[in-house]
This record gives C-alpha cells, structure tokens and sequence, in this order.
C-alpha cells in the first residue's frame, strides 16, 4: 500500500515539506512487493523518523515499517527471550519490558523512535546500548534475496554502528529479538545504571535501593530535562556523536585543554561533544535558523521552520570551530539524506 504524504511529517526535524510517495511495509510480504516495484538499488525504510533528516532528495523510494508484533518466544534459566516486530514503538516496548519486570532496557527508556531501529543505531544511554539485550535480528537481505536471521556477534555493533548502518540499502530489518533477565521480586532492587547524572538523581530523592520502575521513570525524568520533545521543538535529538580517542590523543589534548572531561570506555577515551561545543559558546544560540537548544547542546532545533542550506550552514559552523579550537572532527549521530 502507498500513500502520499508531506515529506516533512516523516522526520521529527520537519525539514523540506513537499509531497512524497511512500509505501507502507505492514507485513513480509509488503517487503517483497516493494522491492519488486523499486527499480533503482538505493532506497530507504524509515520508522518513525527520529533519527533522520531529509535533505535535497528526489524520487528515492521511501517505505515505512510498520510490522508489528510482541512475542514471548521461551523462558529458562538465563532470562526470557521476545520477539519483537521492527515496526513497534520502542519506548512503549520498553514500558511493556518494565511492566513484565524484565531488566535490560530500563536505560534506554524515553528514546524516540521504533524497534527496527535499535540495531541500525546501536541506541545508547546512561551506560546501556541496545546490543547489551538484542539477540538476533531478522532482515530482508536485498544482495541475496531472502528472509535471514542474523546473530548479534555477526551485527557489527559498535558506538551508534552496525552493519545496518553501513550497508542503508541492503537491510531491511523486520524482527528484533531480545533476551532480558527477569526479576522474580518487583519490589526488589535493580542494578543501577553506571552514569553519574542517574546517581546524582537517586541521591537526591534518597532512593539507592531503587526497583525497576522507578529507574524507568529516573531515566525518563533526566531526558525530559534534557532533550525537548519533538512535538514541540522540532530535532531528532543529539545530532552530533561523542568522541572517542585513543590513550596518546586524549593526553595531548588534556595537556593543552586540561578542563575537558574524559571517561575511558572500551580501551579509547571518551570525549563529550556536548562539552566542546557548550565551551565555545553555542548552547543556546541561533545560527541562520537553526538553534543549539538551551539545555544541551548536542541538540539541534528547527522552531523557526529552516531551509536545508540553513542546516548544512548550523552543522559546518560547529564542526569548523570546534575542530579549529580542539582538533576534533565531530561526526553526525543522524541520518542525513541527500540525493
């Protein structure tokens, strides 16, 4: 089934509004059909658009998954494993997960988007990423042709990566599964996630004993004050990643900026973006019209309804000027597409 639609609805950053055509991808069979209309090799599934951001495109054919489904597949010893269709909507997963007493996923309460996309990102928050719970993902492979289940170790993942990621045109994930730990005792205590602004909260409340839904609501009261929601400041979250140095890099740069923090992750070193661009001054500021939103500057808003050459603008000047002060080449977090 297709439908046409503006194509600024189908991003939270609600850039470049003009009619599009997209198909609506609701089952497997929807999958085959779409690729047997398309005829070009690149195209692009999205779900809820909250991690993307169309630019100058032209006729690339676009979908939305919208499969869904939850589904307990086993239990044992270890946990209990779930299938989970790739159209669903993450967070209330999460909330289902939570509700079930079934930890993993507490952290990454509140994250916008669907299921499908939690691989392709690896999400991330307060210490957890989503390949710390997923099991297996099943795709579409469009090389071969065929319905595949594809392990974790096989994913790639890697910060805010994957094979998904860096083949966008040959995946199209259709079924998440993952295996959380299930907690017998709701009232009892949870591990808590290893991120100091969860302790400091925790600590304030006098909770250090908390249950597992009462660090879903902690993570979800952090991001509020954090991050603005979609529906009233349009962006797509953090738009640009942390990053990560080596041991020799990372003392280079503490011995010229002794002030910027550094937390050691994985063997590298890693740096806050957030950190270097809030240091030159950006937080808050509105370049063309694109602002750096006030509480965090990861963040790049569209209230004032930009252009995408107003965008490209925002991005270039913050990486030119935190390159110029720190050397530090700042990647994107979302997805830009351009054609």
């Amino acid at each position: 089934m297709t439908s046409l639609v503006d194509i600024s609805k189908l991003s939270t950053f609600g850039l470049n509004g003009r009619p599009q055509s997209i198909h609506h991808l609701k089952s497997r069979e929807n999958i085959l059909d779409f690729m047997n209309k398309i005829e070009e090799q690149r195209f692009l599934v999205i779900g809820s658009g909250s991690n993307v951001i169309f630019g100058n495109i032209t006729d690339l054919p676009l979908a939305r998954m919208e499969i869904l489904g939850v589904e307990i597949e086993k239990e044992d010893e270890e946990g209990v494993v779930i299938n989970v269709g790739a159209g669903e909507n993450w967070d209330q997963f999460v909330n289902w997960s939570v509700s079930k007493n079934l930890s993993g996923l507490e952290a990454l309460s509140a994250i916008p988007g669907t299921v499908g996309a939690s691989p392709i990102q690896n999400i991330g928050a307060y210490g957890s990423e989503a390949k710390d719970s997923i099991a297996e993902v099943e795709a579409y492979d469009t090389k071969i042709g065929q319905f595949i289940k594809i392990k974790n170790k096989d994913c790639g993942f890697g910060y805010r990566d994957s094979i998904f990621k860096k083949n966008p045109s040959r995946f199209i994930i259709v079924q998440v599964t993952f295996r959380l730990h299930s907690i017998r005792d709701r009232r009892k205590s949870v591990k808590i996630p290893d991120y100091k602004d969860v302790k400091n909260y925790l600590n304030e409340i006098n909770n250090l004993t908390p249950t597992l839904q009462e660090v879903r609501n902690v993570v979800i009261e952090i991001r509020k004050n954090k991050l603005p929601d979609p529906k009233v400041v349009p962006n797509c979250g953090s738009f640009f990643k942390n990053v990560f140095v080596s041991k020799n890099v990372a003392k280079k740069i503490k011995t010229k900026f002794p002030d910027v923090p550094m937390f050691e992750q994985d063997k590298l070193i890693k740096i806050p973006a957030g950190y270097l661009i809030d240091s030159l001054g950006f937080k808050g500021q509105r370049i063309n019209n694109i602002e750096v939103y006030k509480n965090n500057a990861l963040v790049l808003t569209n209230p004032h309804k930009a252009s995408f050459s107003d965008l490209l603008s925002a991005k270039e000047t913050i990486q030119k000027a935190v390159f110029q002060k720190f050397g530090i080449k700042l990647e994107l977090e979302v997805n830009i597409i351009t054609k």
